[in-house]
């Protein structure tokens, strides 16, 4: 089993200079922490779609590139992200929507090429544990 915990941020949200920033931890044959700045992210919400999209690339390079076995978990403390992507909450910021379609595609990509892909809320405590912020 894989797990990846995906977090992202906005500095200066609502300014005009704001920039998201977001991590991503892949726990599995290693233990990777990749920190990035998402300088079109001008909110937090968009930070953390930013982050599960990199997390779901991570997958898509490491699954065309290794043989990781069996179900892979993206755990993250954004409810709204998991919601809309898995379609259980309407998206209603429309400078979300490109984000969450983006998100679902790949998601799709992903499960249809026959990799087990699962999205899990936990509280921003373990969060923060994990990725160190």
């Amino acid at each position: 089993m894989v797990k990846i915990y995906a977090d992202g941020g906005c500095l200066r949200q609502g300014t005009p200079d704001a920039e998201g920033y977001g991590s991503i931890r892949t726990i599995g044959k290693s233990d990777t922490t990749i920190r990035y700045q998402f300088p079109d992210a001008r909110t937090n919400n968009a930070a953390e779609y930013e982050a599960l999209l990199r997390a779901l690339s991570v997958i898509d390079l490491a699954t065309r590139n290794t043989a990781w076995q069996g179900e892979i978990t993206i755990y993250m403390d954004s409810d709204l992200v998991i919601n809309q992507v898995l379609g259980l909450w309407k998206c209603k910021a429309s400078h979300l929507v490109p984000y969450r379609d983006n998100a679902r595609a790949l998601l799709a990509q992903l499960i249809s090429s026959g990799i087990e892909i699962k999205l899990q809320w936990v509280g921003n405590e373990l969060i923060k544990q994990m990725l160190g912020h």
